[in-house]
């Protein structure tokens, strides 16, 4: 997995591109989103809302253009959903006692933790997400849903929308991969 996907992403001076129509949309400065694989080298798909630009790594990398977001206090979450990240990052140690995803997630969370900068910011989620999902999905072969589930009522790093989002492809793409890995092992070869 490509080390952009599931990032969190600003826009900077805003975007203006077409829908499969040709009618012209306009994602504006300061909007976030999250990065998708577009299966190209060096191209990513930046999602806001029901909006998605598609992005060479030149232009990623253009910090006039995009800020790849790091710090919780750039996400522009409510009172409630910061209540909810401390929530879960003073109980990542209860999880411990629990099974199945939830317990694959703490082993990885507790890590990042250790080996990170103490504290929110200081731990790559999108990077643990991963860890969770690959294990959790490939090694145990725990259902999707669980996996998201999981992710989703436990990790301090998918509260806010855009989070949410970005785990929901990070475990889709993952499916996408497994069924397309399958299928590839299934085939029988002609030769």
């Amino acid at each position: 997995m490509n080390y952009f996907v599931g990032r969190l992403v600003r826009t900077i001076g805003g975007e203006l591109d077409s829908d499969e129509e040709g009618r012209e949309r306009v994602t504006p400065s300061g909007a976030i989103g999250f990065l998708a694989d577009e299966n190209q080298p060096g191209q990513w798909a930046a999602h806001f809302g029901d909006a998605a630009v598609y992005l060479e790594e030149s232009e990623l990398s253009d910090p006039k253009q995009y800020q790849l977001i790091t710090r919780l206090s750039e996400l522009g979450m409510t009172p409630e959903q910061e209540q909810e990240v401390q929530r879960r990052m003073e109980s990542v140690g209860e999880l411990l006692s629990l099974a199945g995803p939830a317990y694959t997630f703490w082993k990885h969370a507790v890590d990042a933790l250790r080996a990170d900068a103490p504290g929110f910011d200081g731990v790559d989620w999108s990077a643990v997400h991963v860890q969770t999902i690959r294990e959790s999905m490939g090694e145990m072969l725990q259902p999707q849903h669980d996996v998201l589930q999981a992710l989703l009522k436990y990790s301090p790093g998918a509260v806010a929308d855009v989070q949410i989002q970005a785990t929901e492809e990070q475990v889709r793409n993952f499916a996408d991969e497994l069924v397309l890995s399958a299928n590839a092992a299934s085939t029988p070869s002609l030769g």
